[in-house]
């Protein structure tokens, strides 16, 4: 009975041990996993919305360039008409949101924004001088700044930032985190393991002297002192070993 007992408190202990292990190493897994994800989270969302904003505000550059040499002859001559019919071409691209044109004076000639919903989209505007080239004399002509055209436009793709993209890395995260428990669980089913042998071997350790200990002590309540007890170990049992020889 006692070596059973004893055995049962060590494969207790090898339980509750493992259990402990499995638990702090799914923590400590638990809490990178979260912190890189973060902090991937936060580098690739400034990467992506720098990277986007960079072409988005070439591409608008480039657009407004383009825009301003279509409607250069109507800003020269004032002709709203001529200016809204070289703007209507351009608003196929759905990605354009606006289109503000003015003379060198600062006068609104045309105005045009797409009723567009930007939530969660990355926008840029641009700025470019409307020239023309101007005859200042006769068989001389020089370009001359005449106004300006201002462009709006956005994003096709949404920004890191938003619920969609965030989602995609939520994802990633809890496939990572499922490995991680699953590592976490594999480790600690091994520390249960090894624990469970090393208990019972410490147990059998256990039973051993204390079974030769009981058989000692019953031939001595029986009056028989003809055999000697072995004193083999150097522990508390060896000594109570010694004591009863």
């Amino acid at each position: 009975m006692t070596s059973v007992s004893f055995k049962s408190k060590y494969i207790a202990v090898a339980v509750v041990a493992a259990i402990l292990v499995s638990l702090a190493v799914g923590g400590v897994l638990m809490y990178e996993n979260r912190v890189q994800h973060s902090a991937l989270l936060g580098s690739t969302a400034a990467d992506s919305r720098n990277r986007l904003a960079g072409e988005l505000g070439a591409r608008a550059g480039d657009l407004a360039r383009h825009v301003s040499e279509r409607v250069a002859d109507g800003v020269l001559h004032g002709d709203r008409e001529i200016i809204r019919a070289e703007v209507e071409l351009f608003q196929r691209d759905d990605t354009l949101l606006g289109v503000l044109v003015r003379d060198v004076a600062g006068t609104e000639l045309y105005a045009w924004r797409r009723d567009f919903d930007t939530t969660g989209m990355i926008t840029r505007s641009s700025i470019a001088p409307v020239r023309t080239h101007i005859e200042s004399a006769p068989g001389i002509s020089t370009p001359q700044t005449i106004g300006e055209i201002e462009v709006e436009i956005r994003s096709r793709e949404a920004s890191p930032e938003t619920a969609a993209a965030r989602n995609q890395f939520n994802d990633m995260q809890r496939r990572q985190l499922r490995q991680a428990l699953l590592l976490a669980g594999a480790l600690g089913l091994g520390v249960l393991a090894a624990g469970f042998a090393l208990a019972w071997w410490a147990g059998r350790r256990v039973q051993q002297p204390i079974s030769t200990l009981i058989k000692s002590a019953d031939r001595i309540a029986q009056g028989d002192y003809s055999r000697p007890m072995e004193v083999g170990r150097r522990d508390e049992l060896g000594e109570l070993q010694a004591a009863l020889e």
